[in-house]
């Protein structure tokens, strides 16, 4: 059951400030990865990695509905990241960020439908 209405935890996304530097910081940090390269292959995994913990922890602690999915989905999107630096794979990161855009897009629609928050049956 999802619930439109807060739960009585913090939800770090609600405070501008600490949105900022859970997510808004490391995505800042990606964007700097599009202008400097040579750069990327450290900076983007770490973005990735810092933004899927921010989310895990989130989801955690009030049941934000998107941060349960792009938690384990930025997580997941930085461990192949690590390995495309390693040599280990070879994906093309335009179809890594163009699956975290997606996504994050499709992790939102409850809440632009109206429900933020996991609500355990009663």
């Amino acid at each position: 059951m999802i619930e439109s209405g807060c739960c009585n935890k913090k939800d770090y996304a609600q405070d501008r400030k600490t949105a900022f530097w859970l997510w808004i910081l490391p995505l800042s940090l990606a964007v700097f990865g599009f202008v400097f390269g040579s750069l990327r292959n450290c900076i983007w995994p770490l973005a990735l990695a810092w933004m899927g913990i921010a989310c895990v922890v989130n989801a955690k602690s009030c049941g934000r509905v998107h941060c349960t999915f792009t938690g384990p989905l930025y997580l997941l999107i930085a461990i192949v990241g690590i390995c495309v630096a390693l040599g280990v794979v070879n994906v093309s990161w335009i179809w890594l960020w163009a699956t975290a855009i997606l996504g994050t897009l499709l992790s939102f629609v409850p809440e632009w439908a109206g429900k933020k928050y996991w609500v355990p049956p009663s």
